[in-house]
């Protein structure tokens, strides 16, 4: 009985659209390719497939009565559903596929929104954390920072309590001060905006690749409020930072202590990125010309350091995942790396990049590595 019931629902697949309405969406960046320099450092330690990588389209769509399941930034229809809404095509049938309509069709509770506002959503289901919100969302929204002060931003309403909860100091809406949009409502998990009048920026990129001149662009952006007006400009802690993450419950490094006394000697300050406010992360990447950290969502902060700057990715010899090193090309932050075995793994049901694990830091190599960084001529 259960096959049959589900056989029976997909018969109404929802219908992926490149657009909806009357007018095409309007194209903001063309797709391109970058070509991206070796780390510093490099061994042959498999960078080869990122040295060069297409980068989308960018489109801006402009859309009419249409609904917003903001929790994930999904736009839909009817049982269409617009493509650009998702992280990447492939994503639509994990994301949002038929039994999540029908949930919000049962379940959901419809927000009508008033007509005479025009309002923009540009975060995606993994925008809750450091690393998504800034470097999927806030370039969504860089091509509209002249039109801000006109639009309304639509923002799930859980991201600041789970921050807190994760014993984060809340980031999401002070990083949104530049922009200065007219105003911005939060949405309940399983509240459906319908919306009037809706602007909807396309992902800039696939997830861990950058288009060159948002990022540069977004950083003077975040440079000119965060640093040059802000009304608190203390956050200075020196150019050569270690960024630990010794509160944090996992991806930390086994051997800290060891690390933290070669860093110490080597004039770093050692820094706890959660205790500190977005604005203060920010200032503390803009002064910092050195910085050292293990693979995490706090070298995001990459993004707001000075062009001309270094930094030192702690990561596993096995790990995949190269965003930070993409990060830093984009942005022309010169970048080393230090690879280390793994000390402890709690999940193995992933790849290595999302495990829960701990690593260990060849003491040595750190040296060397820190030397190599520190008396290198930009």
């Amino acid at each position: 009985m259960k096959q049959l019931i589900i056989n029976f629902l997909q018969r109404f697949q929802l219908k992926g659209k490149a657009h909806m309405g009357q007018k095409l969406p309007v194209v903001l960046y063309p797709a391109h390719t970058v070509h991206r320099k070796p780390p510093m450092n490099y061994q042959n330690d498999g960078f080869e497939h990122e040295f060069q990588q297409e980068i989308w389209e960018m489109r801006l769509h402009e859309l009419e009565n249409v609904r917003v399941y903001t929790s994930q930034g999904i736009i839909f229809k009817g049982r269409q559903v617009l493509i650009d809404s998702f992280i990447s095509p492939e994503y639509q049938k994990t994301y949002f596929n038929f039994y999540h309509y029908l949930f919000l069709k049962l379940k959901g509770k419809k927000m009508p929104l008033p007509a005479e506002a025009q309002y923009v959503v540009a975060n995606n289901v993994w925008c809750g954390g450091l690393f998504h919100w800034l470097l999927d969302a806030l370039p969504r929204l860089y091509p509209l920072r002249e039109r801000a002060k006109d639009l309304i931003l639509l923002l799930p309403a859980r991201y600041e309590a789970e921050d807190i909860k994760k014993g984060w100091t809340p980031f999401h809406k002070q990083s949104l001060e530049p922009f200065g949009f007219k105003a911005i409502i939060e949405m309940e998990e399983h509240e459906v905006a319908e919306v009037p009048k809706l602007l909807f920026p396309s992902h800039a990129a696939l997830a861990g690749n950058y288009n060159v001149a948002i990022m540069q662009g977004l950083r003077k952006m975040y440079h000119d409020y965060f640093v040059h007006q802000y009304p608190n400009r203390l956050a200075n802690l020196g150019e050569r930072i270690y960024v630990t993450r010794q509160k944090a419950l996992w991806r930390k490094v086994k051997n800290e202590a060891e690390v933290v006394e070669v860093m110490k000697a080597h004039g770093f300050v050692v820094v706890n990125f959660e205790d500190y406010t977005f604005a203060e992360k920010l200032q503390i990447a803009y002064h910092a010309r050195y910085y050292v950290g293990i693979f995490s969502s706090g070298q995001t902060m990459t993004a707001f350091m000075q062009a001309g700057s270094y930094l030192l990715d702690l990561r596993l010899k096995d790990a995949q995942n190269l965003a930070i090193y993409s990060l830093c090309d984009a942005v022309e932050v010169h970048y080393l790396y230090q690879t280390g075995e793994v000390a402890d793994v709690a999940t193995t049901d992933t790849t290595i990049d999302h495990q829960k694990w701990n690593m260990i830091v060849d003491i040595e190599k750190l040296k060397k590595n820190l030397a190599l960084m520190i008396e290198a001529k930009a």
